[in-house]
C-alpha cells in the first residue's frame, strides 16, 4: 500500500528486505532472520547512494534493517501510538531524538522522548464546517460521520473535552 501511494505521490521507492522475529514460529525464525539480514545489505546501499541527513522512523519491523545500517546517521523515531509495539520500541536504542503524541507514551519507553502531540498539516486547524464541507465536496445536507478513539487514554474526560470543543466548532 505504501510503496503504491509514495509512487503515485512522484518520489523514488526502493523496497527493503524486512520480516517480523517475534511470535514467528521455529521454522519461521531462520528465514525471517536471513531476510532481516538481507534488509541491512539493502539498506547500506540505499544509505551509500542517498546519503541522508537523517532517518525519520515511525516503526514496523520493516524500519528495523534501516535503523541497524543508519546507525551512524542521525535518527529521529516517532511513537505514534500512546503503547509502542515491540518494534518500535527496540528502534530506540538507534535513535538520537524520540518523538510521542502523549506523555503517556513515556512509561513504555526506556529513554526520555519529547511529547509533540499528533503531527497535522497546519491548513486543517483553520477548517470549520463550512471549509470542511466545501474541501470534502459535500452538500450542505450531507450526513457525515466521524470515527475516532481514545484509547488508553487516562486523561478521557479532558481530551473528551477538547475533542467536544472541535465537534462544536465543525458544527
Amino acid at each position: 500500500m505504501e510503496e503504491e501511494l509514495v509512487k503515485r505521490a512522484g518520489i523514488p521507492f526502493q523496497a527493503i528486505p524486512a520480516a517480523g522475529l517475534h511470535g514467528v514460529g521455529p521454522r519461521a525464525l531462520p528465514r525471517n532472520t536471513f531476510t532481516l539480514v538481507r534488509g541491512v545489505k539493502a539498506s547500506m546501499k540505499i544509505l551509500r547512494e542517498f546519503k541522508p541527513d537523517v532517518l525519520f522512523f515511525t516503526g514496523g519491523y520493516v524500519a528495523g534493517p534501516m535503523a541497524f545500517a543508519g546507525r551512524r546517521v542521525p535518527t529521529l523515531l516517532y511513537v505514534p501510538d500512546i503503547e509502542p509495539g515491540m518494534a518500535l520500541k527496540s528502534l530506540t536504542r538507534f535513535a538520537d531524538v524520540i518523538a510521542v503524541t502523549a506523555p503517556d507514551s513515556q512509561k513504555y519507553l526506556s529513554r526520555k522522548a519529547i511529547t509533540t502531540g499528533y503531527p497535522i498539516r497546519t491548513e486543517l486547524t483553520a477548517w470549520n464546517k463550512q471549509r470542511a464541507y466545501t474541501n470534502l465536496n459535500l452538500g450542505d445536507d450531507s450526513p457525515v460521520l466521524l470515527v475516532t478513539s481514545f484509547d488508553e487514554f487516562k486523561d478521557f474526560e479532558e481530551r473528551g473535552e477538547k475533542f467536544r470543543l472541535w465537534v462544536q466548532k465543525l458544527s
